[in-house]
Parts: structure tokens; C-alpha cells; sequence
């Protein structure tokens, strides 16, 4: 690259300056919007459960009851299924202790 083209760079980035460009836009969202978009909520399950299975979570959520295994197993492919769907690819237990201290 000669002198001349060199100095018409140097000029050109000179004259770029970060007031001349303007800043992509960007829509704005509430973060409610956002929030808790992507949970296996009430809404999910409804659609996603046969009737009866829904029912038993519900109960076991509600009440505390326990669920059978067969009824587990539906649930757990249903919540991997919509997991996948969103793009998950890993799967891992959080377990947070409940020691009162926090």
C-alpha cells in the first residue's frame, strides 16, 4: 500500500468518528416480558399433559400428594420434550439446601 493510500485510510478512520455512527435499534422489552418466559409453567403443562396426568401433578402440587411412576414418567418426557424444543441440550439437578440460614 502506497503513501498516499495510507494517508486517505488514516483520514478515513479520522474522520469516523464514533458521533457520526449511530446506534442499532434495538426494541425495547420489560424485563416482565421476559421474565419466566421460558418455564414449564401451569399454561405449558395444561397444553402439553393428557387431562389426567395434568390433574395429578396439579394435585401433587397442590396438596402434596405423591405421583405414581407411570404418572412421572409422562410428566418427564413431556418437560424434556419442551426443554429440547427451547434449545436444551444438558439437564442437571440443583439441589439448594433449605437450612434456614438464607
Amino acid at each position: 500500500m502506497g503513501s498516499a493510500s495510507a494517508g486517505d485510510a488514516l483520514r478515513n478512520i479520522n474522520d469516523w468518528s464514533a458521533t457520526a455512527r449511530s446506534a442499532p435499534v434495538v426494541p425495547q422489552r420489560k424485563a416482565t416480558d421476559e421474565f419466566g418466559s421460558l418455564t414449564f409453567n401451569e399454561e405449558v403443562q395444561r397444553a402439553r399433559l393428557p387431562k389426567d396426568v395434568f390433574r395429578a401433578l396439579r394435585r401433587a402440587i397442590a396438596h402434596g400428594e405423591a405421583l405414581e411412576p407411570s404418572v412421572a414418567d409422562i410428566l418427564a418426557s413431556a418437560l424434556k420434550d419442551w426443554a429440547v424444543e427451547h434449545g436444551a441440550t444438558h439437564y442437571t439437578h440443583w439441589f439448594q439446601p433449605l437450612t434456614g440460614i438464607t
